[in-house]
């Protein structure tokens, strides 16, 4: 991992072109080139780890795609949640089963 920590650090801000097939055109002493060689390396270097590890890491780094969850958000679904169980309750709506809703919702 001592070489993901190098190239997180070359990276820095710089979004690379991580594919190795556009290395041909770069020539040999740029920066690019460099950071290819090392996205080759650190590539070969991951996928020697262990299956449960390279999974681990696929997890965590498809996590680091998503955006923060937004508070505001996270608190309208909420109260969206909490008022429709209310309904429910109080009888203003009434529930439909899966099955039904799905063949509505797929209805033309």
């Amino acid at each position: 991992m001592v070489l993901l920590r190098r190239l997180s650090a070359q990276l820095g801000e710089v979004n690379p072109v991580a594919s190795v097939e556009f290395a041909a055109d770069i020539p040999d002493t740029s920066p690019v080139s460099t950071l290819v060689d090392n996205l080759a390396s650190l590539r070969e270097e991951l996928l020697a780890l262990p299956a449960s590890t390279r999974a681990l890491l696929a997890r965590d780094l498809a996590e680091s795609l998503d955006p923060a969850p937004d508070p505001q958000a996270e608190q309208a679904w909420l109260n969206l949640a909490e008022q429709r169980m209310a309904e429910l309750a109080c009888g203003a709506v009434k529930p439909v089963p899966g099955v039904e809703a799905l063949a509505l919702a797929l209805t033309p």
